[in-house]
């Protein structure tokens, strides 16, 4: 039985058009029959430009990327080098926006940024981790998901990843979401709410305190 219904295939398919380099989804889960691994299947054959790749939760390839949370999705070019993209739970809801956003910008069809924005991205040393918990039903959770991943996939030092906190409650609980979307950086920064990519841009900037 089909996920999305005519109307919503029709409007993907339509954007992923505009990618023009290849896209490579890994799901990491318990096996391969589970509504994540059907969920991003039936995504990819919306695009010749998708792959989908179930992978083992303990696996080496697991091991490599630290992948800590399952169900997950870890998402590169062809070449498969991590980009630092990462998704913990299904990206249902609203947070299918954040998935396409983030298959976008690594299909070659991503949002340009002012030259000196790319450059203060890149010169973030690290290693630095975000943390993106949102809902399903929050549609401004989307806009922190995809600026964050953006900024991943600018800079090897940062890894960033979209946290269902409803999925992760005590995580959620740990890190004392009470409102979503809330960003936690590795650094000791946080942010809630639909930031723009300056002010995530200048959390990930701080040095983490001694």
């Amino acid at each position: 039985m089909a996920i999305f219904d005519p109307k919503t295939k029709d409007q993907i398919t339509k954007i992923f058009n505009n990618v023009t380099e290849d896209v490579r989804i890994e799901v990491y889960d318990e096996s391969e029959d589970t509504p994540m691994v059907e969920f991003i299947t039936e995504l990819c054959s919306f695009s010749d430009k998708l792959t989908c790749a179930y992978y083992d939760p303990v696996c080496e390839r697991s091991r490599e990327l630290g992948i800590e949370r399952i169900p997950g999705l870890n998402l590169t070019r062809a070449d498969a080098e991590d980009q630092g993209v990462r998704f913990s739970g299904i990206p249902a809801g609203h947070e299918i926006n954040s998935l396409i956003a983030a298959i976008l910008e690594l299909g070659g069809a991503g949002a340009v940024l002012a030259p000196e924005l790319e450059e203060r991205a890149a010169n973030i040393k690290g290693p630095l981790d975000i943390k993106v918990f949102v809902t399903l039903g929050c549609p401004h959770c989307p806009g922190a998901v995809l600026r964050s991943h953006k900024l991943a996939v600018m800079n090897p030092n940062i890894k960033a990843e979209m946290i269902e906190a409803e999925t992760f409650s005590q995580l959620a609980m740990q890190y004392d979401v009470s409102a979503v979307p809330k960003m936690v950086f590795s650094n000791g920064e946080e942010l809630i709410g639909d930031q723009p990519f300056e002010a995530i841009l200048a959390a990930a900037e701080i040095e983490a305190a001694v």
